[in-house]
């Protein structure tokens, strides 16, 4: 054979070919805590709680029409399930909205001082590399 003879490669025989895994679907990702079902029973239970959020609501609209005793109860029920949630280590959802929505405006107001701080020096600085340009006119 000469030197000028060309040699020919196999391309197709060296390419890495993958094909994903047989019924997986895309984008969805498999937990270790239960995968598809698990967030499937967090958004019934979701669901559950707005529910009874929205039932105890209600009645406290119609806390006018109610007995002593049926207000009595009410109330009591309310105590009952707060001081459950205290004992379990739960925060109830109120709580968590006015501590996510206190966060927030921690947050915002940080971010607003900062951004005075980087001004107020942005500022100071192009003062004195304006100053020292006039005086060495």
């Amino acid at each position: 054979m000469n030197k000028e003879t060309l040699v020919g490669i196999d391309y197709l025989s060296e390419a890495l070919e993958h094909h994903g895994t047989k019924g997986m679907r895309w984008g969805v990702r498999n937990r270790v805590s239960g995968g598809r079902s698990s967030r499937r029973e967090a958004k019934e239970l979701k669901k559950s709680d707005k529910a009874t959020s929205d039932k105890w609501k209600q009645t406290y609209k119609n806390r006018g029409n109610m007995s002593d005793k049926e207000l009595q109860a009410a109330v009591n029920r309310l105590n009952l399930e707060q001081r459950l949630g205290q004992m379990s280590g739960s925060i109830p959802q109120s709580q968590k909205n006015s501590g996510e929505s206190y966060m927030k405006k921690m947050g915002q107001q940080q971010v607003v001082n900062a951004t005075n701080q980087v001004t107020s020096e942005l500022v100071r600085q192009g003062i004195k590399v304006a100053g020292t340009a006039l005086a060495n006119r």
